[in-house]
């Protein structure tokens, strides 16, 4: 069985609740975030508008996903001192 790979996948984009459902992350955070510039998103707005409607692209997603990478802890430093008393 081969999966179809989606060549149209970056020019797509995506709602905050979609983003937030599928990757696990709160749809407030990206919210704030975007809002105050700390992660990329896309901003539409219709005719009639006063706030546009926020999207993420498939590359803002990755970026965005890449501030929860959990950042491995140095081990040594983990470890309690187990000198003799």
């Amino acid at each position: 069985m081969t999966t179809a790979i989606d060549e149209d996948a970056d020019l797509r984009l995506y709602k905050a609740e979609q983003v937030a459902e599928l990757w696990g992350i709160s749809k407030s955070w990206l919210q704030k975030s975007a809002a105050d510039g700390s992660i990329e998103a896309t901003y539409l707005t219709k005719p009639g508008m006063s706030k546009g409607l926020l999207r993420f692209s498939l590359a803002q997603i990755r970026m965005a996903m890449a501030q929860f990478t959990v950042k491995p802890v140095n081990g040594s430093a983990r470890k309690s001192d187990k000198r003799a008393a």
